[in-house]
């Protein structure tokens, strides 16, 4: 399946959550929640993770953020990243983790993005890629990329929001 890479500038934009939700920044002090979510959707681990297990699960996306530490713009990545959160458990349905910089320091990209299906469809996606797009813009960072698989759903969602492809890759 291939890959295509979109981009779109940054800008400020108000970002409106959802009622019954409140959205952060990523810490990671939250990797063995956002793990549990990504066990919720079956989202594939590492063959090296213990698959289908919390300690795999916390494992993978302890790695996720031990790639990017060392980075000159973790801190910006984490910032620009978005936990969503269900208002009235306080539990974790949505994620959007930004990886960042590259090394020019201005080549940001979504390395994962997931909502709970339950909690699909309700603008969750979009507020988390459009507070990703401000606070990037704020930190002075131009333009903002992903990869996405060949899915109608996800093409949807990023055309909807500006993103123009920029290339692919098989």
């Amino acid at each position: 399946m291939a890959f295509r890479q979109l981009a779109r500038d940054t800008e400020n934009s108000a970002v409106a959550w959802p009622d019954g939700y409140r959205a952060g920044s990523v810490a990671e002090d939250a990797a063995e929640e956002i793990g549990a979510l990504l066990l919720r959707v079956g989202h594939p681990l590492h063959p090296e993770c213990e698959s289908g297990t919390p300690a795999g699960a916390t494992y993978y996306v302890t790695r996720l953020f031990d790639y990017h530490r060392a980075d000159r713009n973790y801190a910006l990545a984490l910032r620009s990243s978005t936990i969503v959160r269900e208002a009235s458990t306080g539990c974790i349905v949505g994620v959007c983790l930004v990886g960042g910089g590259g090394s020019g320091g201005d080549h940001f990209s979504i390395y994962y993005i997931q909502v709970e299906p339950v909690h699909q469809n309700r603008g969750l996606g979009t507020a988390m890629i459009c507070r990703a797009l401000t606070v990037l813009a704020e930190a002075g960072v131009p333009r903002f990329h992903l990869w996405r698989k060949d899915d109608a759903r996800a093409a949807s969602l990023y055309d909807r929001l500006g993103f123009t492809p920029t290339g692919v890759v098989e």
